[in-house]
C-alpha cells in the first residue's frame, strides 16, 4: 500500500493493481441504496474526500452514481475510481 503523503487520511491510502493502477482502499458503498438517495449519497461523499465509490448494474442505482461521480470528477478535476461490477442477480 501506498499514500500520496504520510499525513493522508485513510481515504486517500491507496493499494496498486496488477495493471499498475492506483485504488483508494476504503470505498464508498452504494448496495441496497435506492436512486432517490443515491445521487445526494455520492455527492455527500465525494465532498467528504472519498475517491472510490462502489456501485453494481444489480444495485440499480447504477446511472445516478456514474453521473454524479461524472459530474464531480468534470467540476473540480479529481481522479476517481467507479469500479461498477458487472455482476447477475442471483
Amino acid at each position: 500500500m501506498s499514500s500520496s503523503s504520510s499525513s493522508a487520511s485513510a481515504l486517500h491510502t491507496t493499494v496498486k493493481l496488477s495493471t499498475g493502477a492506483e485504488l483508494p482502499v476504503v470505498g464508498f458503498g452504494t448496495w441496497r441504496a435506492a436512486p432517490k438517495d443515491t445521487e445526494n449519497s455520492v455527492y455527500t461523499a465525494l465532498q467528504a474526500g472519498y475517491r472510490h465509490i462502489d456501485c453494481a448494474r444489480v444495485y440499480a442505482n447504477e446511472k445516478v452514481t456514474t453521473r454524479e461521480a461524472a459530474a464531480m470528477a468534470q467540476s473540480s478535476r479529481v481522479c476517481l475510481r467507479l469500479p461498477c461490477r458487472l455482476i447477475s442477480p442471483p
